[in-house]
This record gives C-alpha cells, structure tokens and sequence, in this order.
C-alpha cells in the first residue's frame, strides 16, 4: 500500500528492528506536528471570527478591537452589566482590509479619519448608494498629507503599493482610507450577512434603545467608545440609516478635517426649549444642572476626539438626566405636561457644563430636514420626492457655494499610484479656508427605504452631475471621472 514502502522499494517488515524502531519514531514526531499546526489552526480561526465579530471599525478583520470597558451609567439600560469585550488582536492575512489600510497609513504617515456611525434598528436602508459613495473614494489620499511626509519617492512607492486600488472593487470600505465605519443595531439584528458591504462594522453590544429615551444615549456613547478606541479617527459623526449624503465623501471628510470647531450646538441660542428643564435637574447630588447651563441641539453631529472623550467619560451628569429628563403626561411638582428628550439636550449641556461651548460652533449642523408639517418628526420623503432638484435645494444654494466646493475639492486629493506632482509637492496648500461655511448641511434625511431605488438611481446618474457618488455611465451617457 502506499506510505509503507520505504526509498528502495522494500516492504517495511522486511528492515532490522533498529530502523523500523527510527521510522517509527520520525512517524510519530510528524503525526505529533500535523496535530499541533491543526490544533494552532483551529485556534486561530476562532480566534479571528472572534475578532471579526468584534472589529466595530474596519471590515474584513481589525488590529485591535475599538470598543473600550464600559461602566456604570453607560452600561446598557437593558442588561445592567458594563460593555465589557476581549481586547485580543484578530488573526488576518496580509491581504486583508485593515492590512492594507495600516501599510497606505504607514506610508503617507498615517491618515487621519472620520469615523461615520451608524445609529440603526437593523439594516441599512440604503446599502447599494453607500457602496457606490465609497467607491468614489476609492484609493484617494489627501494631498496635505502627501506634503506633510515631504513628497519621498520612498512615500510615493509606497503608495503605489498598498493605497491604490487593484483589480476588482470587492469592497468599497476597505479600498478607501478616508473613513472608518462602525454601526450599532437594536437587539435581535441577525447581523450583516458575510456579501453585505457592513458585513463585520457591527458592535459587539446592542443598546436597546427606544425613541426620547436615555437609552439613545448609551447607544451613542457606545458608538463613540468605538470609534475613540483608533487614534486615527479625528471627527466622528453620528448618522442614522435614513441618512443620504448630499456631498461625496472627499467633500464631507474635507470640509469636516478643516473645521476647528465640532458641529454640535453648546451654546445659547433662542430655540433651547426650556420647558422641558425641571427644576430637580438643580438639586442633583453630584451634579446641577441650572436654567442658565440649559441647551438643545440635534441629535446628529460631528464632533472632535476631545469632546467625545467627555462625553464618554461621563458619568455624573448622565446619571442626573437618566432621573429627571424623561417624557411624562403631567407633572406635580410643575404642575402641568412635562416632556423631555436626553438625546437633544444631555450631550451640549454636558458640554457646556464642562466649559466646552466656545469648542462647538454654535450654529453648524450636519442633517438637513424638513419640519414645515410640525410634530415630534420631520417630514419623511418618498421615491416620488426623490429628484435632481430637492436634492440641490437641500444643500441650501442661497448660502452655500456647492459649486465652488466641489470643484475645489477635487484638487485636493491625490489618486494613489499617480507619480509625483512636482506643484503638490512644491507648493503649500491653498486651501486654508472652510469650504462651505458651518450652517452648510452635508446630508439630508428621513429617506425612507421604500427610497432606496430612487436614491441610488440618482445618485449614480451621470447626467444629474450632483457628484455624490461613482456614477454609471449609460447608452447615452459618457462615464465621467471619479474624481
């Protein structure tokens, strides 16, 4: 039979006791390593779809798991006990995603990111528009950070090599390396099957969350956590899945990396809704929260690492407004309806208790909505509204120079694998300035998924030339440019 015959033919029977005892031996030294390496493999494969399930940022494997030890009043409301996960590094290849992407950052000095979080029930709406608004940044690096590491041919090799994009665009995540990606969901969410363009950007956690509670908080706060946990991530924006971009990727990372302030309003303003201050927010324990620290923003924003930090790392003021910010029918102590929503108020009055307003840009905001119906929620838009023209209207032409921030924009970024420019590496940058002013939306909602069609229909329609994201080219329609 095959295997027991030995280099000269000879059955092995037919050898001394000696050498049969050494061939036996060497059996037994290879049979011992075939079982170690498959139990090594073994491991490691657990090992990686552990550190999969874990990775709240880069999809298709992660270097170290985003989500830090939870506490006390962050735990979820649900379960009680703190998000707590394992901080062991994922096994992945060196063609993975987030292999990559730390090769492209090493080479170009480590790109700064902004960390897009998705704050969901479940699925994501709009999954095949996203796809294609990532493939548009496809392999880009920001020209002032070529200037930073001096324009080397060493930068521009390596470039070449691990930031440019080759073959076919399996994932559009992992082929960018402007954003990271982190999603929560409700739940009972199944997941992300494995061909799902957020297949592995879920959080380890789920926050049950219902709407004007506290618990929109924590699933924020967890979020945030995330996404502090990569050093790289400058800003981090809090989106929802009825969100659509107004702006493609390279506009918004732009605009966001040259703001000095984050957009969230921690100021005073004549829209704060005092009402909804109770009077026991001023008799806290810990913490006393007074009519004049008393402040409303959106519920979506963009703000730095610093402030996020704050907020995270919270506790006392959390605690007070898990007491007294809560929706009731009436109210004894006031005597009348008493209303309260913490994910409006609890993070700028944070903020300004914190001495952190000036930081906040007081008017910026990232969401475009249309409230003209009234009620608790804005007006909800149909494939029917979905157009050419509601979508420029919504950038807020009147204030906002669309044209002149799309057009600068694409002088800002460098396609890797392009040699070197001998102006970029010359010249400072030019760009010193915001390109649109903070007032100015960079994404619109509530799309709704009975949407989804229209939206990617137009988005990806060439001849709209909105340049939100790669667009199709069609028997009529010549493909333009990417960027």
């Amino acid at each position: 039979m095959r295997g027991t015959q030995g280099a000269s033919g000879s059955p092995l029977a037919a050898r001394s006791p000696s050498r049969v005892r050494k061939h036996a031996a060497a059996a037994a030294r290879l049979l011992a390593g075939a079982l170690f390496w498959c139990a090594l493999g073994a491991l490691c494969f657990a090992g990686f779809g552990i550190g999969r399930l874990q990775c709240g940022g880069d999809v298709r494997g992660c270097f170290r798991h985003p989500l830090a030890s939870g506490s006390g009043a962050d735990s979820p409301s649900d379960g009680g006990a703190p998000l707590q996960v394992s901080q062991a590094l994922a096994v992945t290849g060196e063609g993975s995603f987030s292999t990559v992407q730390q090769k492209c950052a090493s080479a170009v000095d480590a790109i700064p990111r902004v960390a897009l979080m998705f704050l969901t029930r479940g699925a994501l709406w709009h999954e095949a528009m996203w796809r294609e608004w990532f493939r548009h940044a496809a392999g880009l690096v920001p020209a002032d950070v070529i200037r930073a590491g001096n324009c080397s041919s060493e930068m521009f090799s390596t470039m070449a090599a691990w930031c440019a994009v080759k073959g076919p665009l399996e994932n559009a995540i992992g082929a960018q390396h402007l954003y990271s990606v982190y999603v929560h969901t409700q739940p009972g969410f199944e997941g992300f099957p494995t061909d799902s363009l957020f297949f592995g950007t879920e959080l380890p956690v789920h926050v049950k969350a219902s709407w004007g509670g506290f618990d929109l908080v924590d699933a924020t706060k967890a979020l945030l956590r995330a996404a502090l946990a990569n050093e790289r991530n400058k800003k981090l924006m809090l989106v929802s899945e009825s969100c659509i971009p107004l702006y493609p990727p390279t506009l918004i990372y732009q605009q966001l990396m040259s703001e000095p302030k984050s957009r969230i309003n921690a100021c005073p303003h004549r829209h704060m809704m005092p009402w909804r201050w109770h009077p026991k927010m001023a008799r806290g324990e810990q913490v006393r929260i007074t009519p004049r620290l008393w402040r409303k923003t959106s519920q979506w924003f963009a703000i730095e690492r610093g402030l996020a930090q704050v907020i995270v790392d919270d506790t006392a003021v959390a605690d007070l407004f898990r007491k007294t910010c809560v929706e009731v029918d009436f109210d004894e102590e006031l005597d009348r309806n008493y209303e309260c929503y913490s994910d409006e108020h609890y993070m700028p009055v944070l903020l300004a208790y914190a001495g952190k307003q000036e930081e906040t840009d007081c008017t910026g905001l990232i969401m475009n909505v249309d409230w003209e119906e009234g009620g608790p929620h804005p007006i909800s838009y149909h494939p029917d509204n979905v157009t050419e023209a509601v979508l420029r209207q919504l950038r807020k032409p009147d204030d906002c120079d669309s044209a002149a921030a799309l057009r600068l924009t694409k002088e800002m970024f460098v396609q890797a694998g392009a040699p070197a420019s001998a102006a970029l590496c010359s010249e400072e940058s030019p760009w010193s300035n915001r390109l649109l002013a903070p007032s100015c939306p960079l994404f619109a909602r509530k799309f709704s998924d009975a949407t989804a069609d229209a939206v990617l229909g137009l988005l990806t329609d060439c001849g709209a030339r909105l340049d939100i994201a790669a667009c199709r080219q069609s028997s009529q329609q010549r493909v333009l440019p990417v960027l």
